[in-house]
Formats: C-alpha cells, sequence, structure tokens
C-alpha cells in the first residue's frame, strides 16, 4: 500500500511540475511600462487580443519593430522603425522586438510581407501595404494599412479629396500627391495683391501699388515649391528732367533755382503750362514728401507749392478754394503766423510750413497732362 501511495505522488509531482512549467514559460520582457510608441510609426493595430497573440503577430513581421499593448482595452498596435519620440500613457507598454522570446518563424520573409509557419515549406504572403505617412501639398486621413482598406487623401487647399486602396501587391493604388497649394497671397507696403485663381501651382494674382508707388512685378506666381513668388511696390521718382507722372493727370515736376512764390509760379505758368503744385488732398501731400525724402538726387531743401494767406485771410489755392488745415498737412505748430505780411506756404520735413511769400525757395510745379 505504501508503495502505491509512492507512486501516485511521484506521478502527481511529475504532472505538477509539467503544469508549473507549462505556465511559467514566457514569451516576452515588457521593455517600457506605461509608455506607449510614437504614432507615426505604428502600421497596424488589432482588436481584443491577448498580449501574447500581439507578440506574435510581430515576431512574424520583419517590419515590425516595437508592439504597443493597451491592456485595459486589449488592443495591440504594431510599430515600425522611427525617429520619433516615445509618448507616455498609463494605460500602455512597449515590448521590444528583441525583448520577444517567441520562436522565430521559418520564414525568410521581406519587408511589408508577413511570415506563414502553418504552411509546410513556409511562405510570405502580404497581408499590409507600407504605411504613408506624408503626402506632397496634403495629408492622409486614417491610419489602416492592410489589403483592400482605403485611406483617404486632403489637399493643403482643403478643397480637394480622393483616396488610395492597399493593393494585393502591397502597393498603393492611385497618385498619393496633390498639385502644390500656396494659401492666402502675402501682404506688402504700398499696394495690394489680388488673386486671380485658386492658389494652386501655377495660378497668378496681381499685384497693384498705391498711388506713386510701383511694382517691382505686375503679377506673382504659385509656384511648384508650394510658395508665391516675391515683389514689392516701390516708390515713384522723377525722371531724369525732373518729372514725376503720378496718376495720368496728375504730374509734377521739382526745380532747384531759388525764387520767390509769385517768380516761381509765373515760371510754372509760361514754362510748363501749369501752376505751383496744388496738395489739396492727402495722398499728394504723402507722395511729395516721400519723393523730397527718400528720392536720390533730390536735395533736403523748402520748396514752395501754390497756396498763401493775404492781409491775414482765409488759407486759400490759386484756384480761390480753401486750403486743408488739418494737421497732418501743416509741420508742427504751423501756421504760427509770427512773419508780417503776406503769407506763403513752403514744404518742408513733411509738411507745410508759412513763410513770406517773398522769400527765395526752391519750388515745385504741377501740371495736368506732361506732355502738353
Amino acid at each position: 500500500m505504501m508503495k502505491e501511495n509512492k507512486i501516485y505522488l511521484f506521478v502527481a509531482l511529475i504532472f505538477i511540475s509539467v503544469q508549473v512549467i507549462v505556465l511559467c514559460r514566457k514569451t516576452f520582457q515588457v521593455s517600457k511600462l506605461n509608455t506607449c510608441p510614437p504614432e507615426d510609426s505604428k502600421f497596424l493595430t488589432l482588436l481584443d487580443i491577448s498580449v501574447d497573440k500581439c507578440v506574435e503577430e510581430c515576431t512574424r513581421r520583419k517590419s515590425c519593430v516595437v508592439v504597443g499593448y493597451k491592456r485595459l482595452l486589449r488592443l495591440c498596435e504594431l510599430h515600425t522603425s522611427t525617429a520619433s519620440k516615445a509618448v507616455p500613457d498609463n494605460h500602455c507598454f512597449m515590448i521590444n522586438k528583441e525583448d520577444m522570446y517567441e520562436p522565430k518563424p521559418k520564414c525568410n520573409c521581406g519587408e511589408w510581407s508577413v511570415c506563414d509557419a502553418t504552411a509546410s515549406t513556409g511562405h510570405c504572403p502580404i497581408e499590409e501595404c507600407e504605411p504613408q505617412s506624408t503626402i506632397s501639398h496634403g495629408k492622409y486621413l486614417g491610419n489602416k494599412n492592410s489589403v483592400g482598406s482605403k485611406k483617404a487623401m486632403l489637399s493643403d487647399s482643403k478643397s480637394n479629396t480622393k483616396s488610395v486602396t492597399c493593393l494585393k501587391n502591397g502597393q498603393w493604388s492611385g497618385n498619393a500627391s496633390y498639385a502644390p497649394y500656396c494659401g492666402s497671397v502675402q501682404e506688402i507696403p504700398n499696394g495690394i495683391i489680388t488673386l486671380d485663381k485658386s492658389g494652386q501651382v501655377v495660378s497668378t494674382a496681381s499685384v497693384n501699388c498705391y498711388v506713386g508707388y510701383e511694382p517691382k512685378t505686375s503679377s506673382v506666381v504659385c509656384t511648384s515649391a508650394g510658395s508665391w513668388t516675391k515683389t514689392s511696390c516701390t516708390l515713384k521718382c522723377p525722371s531724369n528732367d525732373g518729372w514725376l507722372n503720378l496718376t495720368d493727370t496728375f504730374n509734377v515736376q521739382i526745380h532747384q533755382t531759388e525764387m520767390n512764390q509769385t517768380e516761381a509760379a509765373e515760371f510754372c505758368k509760361n514754362t510748363v503750362g501749369g501752376t505751383l503744385v496744388i496738395i489739396d488732398e492727402i495722398w499728394k501731400m504723402r507722395n511729395i514728401t516721400s519723393v523730397l525724402k527718400h528720392c536720390p538726387g533730390i536735395p533736403q531743401r523748402k520748396y514752395w507749392t501754390d497756396g498763401k494767406n493775404i492781409y491775414s485771410q482765409e488759407w486759400t489755392f490759386s484756384n480761390a478754394i480753401n486750403m486743408p488745415m488739418g494737421q497732418e498737412y501743416w509741420t508742427a505748430g504751423r501756421p504760427d503766423y509770427m512773419e508780417n505780411g503776406d503769407l506763403c506756404v513752403r514744404l518742408v520735413d513733411g509738411g507745410w510750413n508759412d513763410r513770406p511769400c517773398g522769400a527765395k525757395s526752391a519750388y515745385i510745379c504741377e501740371n495736368k497732362c506732361q506732355a502738353c
């Protein structure tokens, strides 16, 4: 009886030992807790599977280098290599391929194929396409890469959508790119750019400069690099004969010979068929003072323009129109009426100041038509 009990005990110990060995067989080692691989390296998501099965699926694929497993969801994510860093996640842990102890499949499969070790010789069917994370001038929507799955694409302009399909040969169908999109046109000082077309490649936009400025180019173009060509609006300066064409009906000529205002007005009338320049709008003041300040070859002097005050009456132009009296036209503190007698106006330091009409200064003539 004792001998039989010893035999039963020995068999039981063997059975328990076998069970312990089976239960304790280790298939992987957790590489990093509370961390998941970066999203941009994920190429396959498997739902409701154990971590052991997840590890097995990774070992069947040469392209898989790390597993991210979310234990509460039983969610398995297979990842390829990437330069991006892992991300913190309290519900996830990572298992690098070198920490997987599953028997290596007896296949010699290439990238993006899967080892089927159940076959007698082991073969390598294609079950996924290589992930496409970037697209020229657009982006992918979705992250499925299995054969037969479709991935939507959206252009940078957000006006054009299409899709590609993962084919059985492991290639994506369709043209995974868009024409460049340059977006909104740039803002430029002293002008405005108006979009002619959609903003796609080879689209153009017209350049229009404010009065007194001229464009470096008449238009800009959306290039294949996805950016607009550059342009600017530059200040118009007088030609060699001193004429400056600001509009079709407003032309001025700058003279350096010093005269009193009456002599200067006579010269403008008899020589160029016009008057001293009448600055009755603020854009004229800003343009002319900018020319005097910034154009090369023009001395920084005081220049007679049309306008005077006779016997302390209203300030008027020679055409009997009242002159503007806002401070945007006058230099600080002017007019100050500090001089006796008739007062006229000169341009100096960006605006008018009042000065006796008999003083000598350079002057600016105006003609409605330069060719007249």
